[in-house]
Formats: structure tokens, C-alpha cells, sequence
């Protein structure tokens, strides 16, 4: 999912009114392009969150935290807004990782998901693309990066 897409959304829902610069917003499943995004439209308070290690410290200024999408520890409403994009086709359980969403963020849960398009069924169903993206976690460091 291109990043000018994931633009457009934030500045709009920014333009709105619905976020906030100033809100405190964490991201799940993330990674540098999700820190780049943030930063780009000017969000200075963000945790990026991932199981991959190898993610530590490509995302300064902000900040970044090892954490399972599924079982995050943060407490309830601990953050204005929750974010994935294009991260929780990449979980074992992409429907906890939307409720822990959902129990941490106060505002909004904002969601990017490309895997769930009708050009991706289609894709899909003629055989254009796989059920399950595998690529990710085969292409990384012994297969352990990148989902499940």
C-alpha cells in the first residue's frame, strides 16, 4: 500500500479535525515508513511498535518499543490514536490485534490494510497473488521476521 495513499488519509483525517498533531499515537505492526509519514505531516509524540528487533532505531526522533500487536502492554486509553498500516495481515490473530487496538487508543483506531481491497480478492481468487503473504517472513533473517 503506497505511502501517498497513507498521506492523503492522515492529512485528511488532520484537515477534519479527528486527529490532532499533538495527539499521543502509537503504531503497531510499524516500521521507518510509518515514522517517516508521522514526521512528514509534523506528529511528534509516536511509539512504533514491532516484534522485529532490527527495527530499533529507524525511527528517530520518535520513539520506538518491542511489542506483540496481539498482547500489548500498554494500559487501557494509554494513547489518543492507534494505527497499523499494512501490518495486521501479518499477525497470527489480526482480529486481537485490532481489539488491543481498540483497548489502548482513547480517539480513533485508523486502519490500513490493502490485503482486504477488492482488487486483492480478486487477486486472489485468480491465483495473481497467495492466500497468505509468506514472502516477508521467508526473506528474513531465518524466518524471523516479518509475521506469521
Amino acid at each position: 500500500m503506497g505511502h501517498d495513499f497513507y498521506d492523503a488519509v492522515l492529512h485528511r483525517l488532520l484537515g477534519e479535525g479527528l486527529l490532532k498533531l499533538d495527539d499521543k499515537v502509537l503504531v503497531t505492526c510499524g516500521g521507518p515508513l510509518d515514522g517517516e509519514t508521522l514526521l512528514r505531516l509534523g506528529f511528534r509524540d509516536a511509539t512504533i511498535t514491532n516484534l522485529d528487533n532490527q527495527q530499533h532505531g529507524s525511527v528517530a526522533p520518535l520513539q520506538w518499543a518491542h511489542q506483540n500487536a496481539e498482547c500489548l502492554t500498554y494500559e487501557n486509553q494509554a494513547f489518543d490514536v492507534a494505527l497499523v498500516h499494512a501490518g495486521l495481515h501479518h499477525c497470527r490473530s489480526p482480529h486481537r490485534a485490532l481489539l488491543e487496538m481498540y483497548r489502548v487508543a482513547k480517539k480513533a483506531v485508523v486502519v490500513f490494510e490493502a490485503r482486504d481491497s477488492l482488487a486483492m480478492k480478486i487477486a486472489r481468487l485468480s491465483g495473481l497473488t497467495p492466500d497468505y503473504e509468506i514472502e516477508a517472513v521467508v526473506t528474513s533473517d531465518n524466518c524471523q521476521y516479518g509475521g506469521v
